[in-house]
């Protein structure tokens, strides 16, 4: 235990006998002792061991080392001339608080509180309290759909009978969107554009310098009223005469039942980024249309790093002006951002080849609509909501034609715009969209809403001979691909269908599509045989649920309503 210390004692018999102080131990010591005269043993010379020179310490310093402590700082902690240094100084205060190793269990004590509080920084660095763990799950999606007859269990109930709990893949973090209120409607111009066309877009388009490439397919302002609404939601058109026009159609479209799922567009933009607002409106836009009708047309595409599909990419961006229907605002191709997966020739007339060489992107059909459009702007469409979405554009002062008029005999439905036109006007859509055509459509029957003070004819549906072999299906969520909807109906019905058209997931997160089987017998026979609950919807049309392991479930419905289903059947007995 002595051998530890680095001082030597001495035996002061000898010195009391004659009346003298003991030896300071300290004094005699390498180090020196820090008391000075103060000190009440003696600096005597008796030994052989030369004394260190006194170190020049502070009163505060001498104040903390203690004569009689039994722990000093090594020679090599002290500086050359004996003098101690303030950095050797708390390293000896450390080390004189610190437990010694020479008292039983006290070096182990301190060991363990060290060990402990290491661990807890180590904890509080990670939120992770244990590595983790590596999914041996295979890359191919296992089937999320219960068996036939089964009804959805709990997850405690599912992992005793061995069955798969399924759930929604986790959502990306939310972001907060950053909504962009440019203080000029001056847009920047792409780097090298290509070539415009003057064929159809407007001078106020193309004055702003951007990348514009037109496609065709063949075949008066009043005084401004400030308006106090901090909500978005609650803006009206009423600063201009030609907006007040719109504002009982505004109201309107908000009244439709489907309104509040399908203009989230709040909900969705906190959930992505890039979306973008107009600005209030002002001065700046006071000689600017009052109104405008859109169409958009989209594609498919695929991230190549996440593989996340959107089936609302912009392709397409048409405008008319709905103060002079016969002006086109713009009409340009929209390069995607990501790959084209599919292109929907067949729908909007475009292929790959028509987008090559297009550098108009969606970033420039957000700098042309932010340009254009003030909050009060009157967006006109059908089924706008997703010509907006497909923008990335929060706007709520929107006249929505599929929800403005009606079907006959089906209150809570949405009429399509080729029905729309062949009942009001007698006219025949073409079979490929024309986003331009559309757009002038869809604001024509809003105005002739207007003209006929909303007393006009509900819109016939079309019944297509290849509506028959079909079934809809929709509420199907993103957990489920193209292959688990056809395994699903082959399990429930036993019968293969021809195909399954992909899933178009909406802004609520739920997707839709349509199962195509070879005839309309086989149709009807595999929505008889799926042993469910047959129940009207809010059309008339029956359908049956389907229930996934999450307790998620779809919805299975006939295409027409079960009277005319019936009268089919007996018209196409022969389509075996």
């Amino acid at each position: 235990m002595t051998g530890s210390k680095k001082y030597k004692l001495f035996s002061t018999n000898s010195a009391l006998a004659n009346g003298e102080k003991p030896i300071c131990a300290f004094y005699q010591s390498e180090q020196g002792c820090t008391k000075g005269d103060a000190c009440k043993f003696s600096h005597g010379t008796t030994t052989s061991v030369q004394p260190k020179q006194q170190s020049n310490l502070k009163d505060d310093a001498a104040s903390i080392i203690s004569s009689e402590s039994s722990s000093v700082p090594s020679d090599d902690d002290s500086s050359a001339d004996g003098d101690l240094k303030i950095e050797d100084l708390k390293k000896f205060v450390k080390k004189r608080d610190a437990p010694s190793s020479s008292t039983p269990g006290a070096g182990t004590a301190g060991e363990n509180a060290r060990e402990k509080k290491k661990a807890r920084r180590s904890n509080a660095s990670t939120p992770f309290t244990k590595p983790p763990v590596k999914s041996s799950t295979p890359s191919a999606k296992p089937n999320p759909f219960l068996p036939p007859g089964s009804r959805p269990t709990t997850p405690s109930a599912a992992k005793e009978k061995g069955l798969a709990s399924f759930t929604s893949p986790p959502s990306e973090k939310k972001k907060k969107k950053e909504r962009t209120t440019k203080s000029s409607p001056a847009p920047t111009a792409a780097t090298t554009p290509a070539s415009v066309s003057n064929g159809t877009s407007s001078s106020f388009a193309l004055n702003l310098g951007l990348p514009i490439v037109s496609f065709s397919v063949s075949g008066g302002v009043g005084a401004s009223v400030s308006q106090k609404i901090c909500d978005p939601k609650e803006v009206l058109p009423l600063s201009t005469q030609l907006g007040k026009k719109w504002k009982d159609l505004v109201q309107l479209t908000r009244s439709h039942p489907r309104y509040e799922s399908s203009y989230r567009f709040s909900q969705t933009a906190e959930e992505s980024d890039g979306w973008v607002r107009a600005k209030a409106f002002g001065s700046w836009c006071a000689a600017f249309p009052q109104s405008i009708a859109i169409d958009c047309e989209m594609c498919a595409t695929k991230c190549p790093q996440t593989n996340t599909v959107n089936n609302s990419a912009l392709c397409r961006l048409s405008v008319i002006n709905g103060d002079n229907p016969s002006e086109v605002l713009i009409d340009t191709l929209v390069k995607p951002d990501w790959p084209v997966s599919d292109y929907r020739s067949r729908i909007n007339g475009i292929k790959e080849e028509h987008l090559a060489e297009v550098q108009f992107t969606l970033k420039h059909a957000q700098e042309f609509m932010q340009a254009l459009c003030s909050n009060e702007t009157v967006i006109i469409g059908h089924a706008v909501h997703n010509d907006l979405e497909a923008l990335k554009m929060e706007h709520y002062c929107c006249v929505d034609s599929a929800f403005i008029l009606k079907v006959k005999d089906e209150e809570h439905s949405c009429p399509s715009l080729k029905d729309s036109a062949k009942t009001l006007f007698g006219k025949d859509m073409p079979e490929i969209h024309d986003s331009v055509n559309d757009a002038r459509v869809s604001l024509e029957c809003v105005e002739h809403y207007l003209e006929k003070e909303g007393k006009v004819d509900p819109i016939i549906r079309s019944v297509r001979s290849n509506d028959r072999h079909k079934l809809f299906i929709h509420r199907i969520p993103k957990v489920c691909t193209v292959e688990h909807i056809s395994a699903m109906i082959q399990q429930y019905t036993f019968i293969v269908p021809s195909t399954v058209e992909p899933i178009e997931f909406s802004s609520n997160g739920y997707g839709k599509t349509y199962v195509v089987f070879e005839s309309a017998k086989h149709s009807y026979l595999a929505f008889d045989t799926i042993k469910a609950t047959a129940r009207p919807d809010k059309t008339g049309k029956l359908q049956k649920r389907v229930y996934l392991r999450n307790s998620e479930y779809v919805q299975i419905r006939q295409m027409m309503k079960p009277r005319i289903a019936k009268s089919s059947r007996s018209d196409s007995g022969d389509e075996a």
